[in-house]
Order: structure tokens, then C-alpha cells, then sequence
């Protein structure tokens, strides 16, 4: 089938995506029509051949869809270790402190010689002890809420008695 000159202009308009001016003849108009299709790496003489060129040219500028990849099967969800219960509750402190291998437990529930044990011993004395004497004996600025903690721990029962900016802490 002979194509005409017409029909090649169409074409390479097609093709270039471009108003295309008129070819003085078919040859000058096949010429332009193989330059664009060689230039996008397109079978210019093979969509002139073909029966149906516009057929032909859409097949090549718009190739058949890659088929895509199968999604990958999803992992087996890893079987997660039983999550500890929190060592805070909403009426307070659990029961259970934290040890090291290495370390021992009063009869009361404290770690020997750990900063709960010094504090409990301290206000278990005589008259109790102020909370600036506490800290001085663990080495920090603030100590009450662990004293309370490990009072909770130990079941000794606090009580506090305002001495001037500072407070006594005792053993009822």
C-alpha cells in the first residue's frame, strides 16, 4: 500500500508533536518522517510499511504496558516477648524493685546497701531525719520521692513533720 505525501506529514506531526509545514515531495516528506522517528528510536520504515501506519506509529510511541511485579508476600509478624508489667500503676509504685544479678534483698524488700536501703535506715533512727540530711547521705538535691518509694516498697509508714524550709521524715 502506497502512502501518501499527505499522510506522511501527519505522521511526523504526530510523531513530533508539532504542526509540520507542508513536503514538496513524498521523498523530502519520508526523509523528515524517518530523521524524527530516528531521533526518538522508533522503526520509521517499518511504520511506513505497515497496512496501517497511524496504527503503527501509536503501537510504537505507546508500547505495550511492562507487566507489573506481583507484590511481595508480607513477613511473618515476629512473635513480640511478653511486655513486663509497668513498674508505675495509677495508685503508685509496684512492689517489685529492680536488682542486679549481684546484688541481694533485705528481709524488708530492698536492695542491700542501694540508696533505698540507706534511706529507710536513716529515718528509721531515733528521731527521724530532715530531708537535707537525706540528701547530703545519697548525694543528690532531691531524694523525697524515692524515700516514699522505697517506704512503699519496704511498708514502713512515713510521717512528715515541717521543721523551718525543711521537712523530718520518721517511722510511725
Amino acid at each position: 500500500m502506497t502512502i501518501s505525501t499527505q499522510k506522511i506529514n501527519e505522521l511526523t506531526a504526530a510523531l513530533t508533536n508539532q504542526s509540520v509545514g507542508k513536503a514538496a515531495t513524498k521523498d523530502a516528506a519520508s526523509k523528515r518522517f524517518l530523521k524524527a522517528a530516528a531521533e526518538r528510536s522508533i522503526d520509521g520504515e517499518a511504520i511506513l510499511a505497515a497496512a496501517d501506519p497511524v496504527a503503527a506509529l501509536q503501537a510504537a510511541l505507546n508500547p505495550a504496558p511492562v507487566a507489573a511485579k506481583a507484590p511481595k508476600a508480607p513477613k511473618p509478624a515476629k512473635e513480640k516477648a511478653p511486655r513486663p508489667p509497668r513498674s508505675f500503676t495509677r495508685t503508685g509504685l509496684a512492689a517489685a524493685p529492680r536488682i542486679k544479678k549481684s546484688e541481694t534483698l533485705r528481709a524488708d524488700g530492698l536492695v542491700d546497701g542501694g540508696v533505698d536501703a540507706i534511706l529507710i535506715d536513716a529515718v528509721k533512727r531515733g528521731n527521724g531525719a530532715l530531708h537535707s540530711e537525706l540528701c547530703e547521705m545519697v548525694g543528690w538535691k532531691k531524694c523525697d520521692r524515692r524515700l516514699r518509694r522505697a517506704a512503699d516498697i519496704s511498708g514502713v509508714k512515713l510521717i512528715v513533720a515541717r521543721e523551718g524550709k525543711d521537712h523530718r521524715f520518721s517511722v510511725a
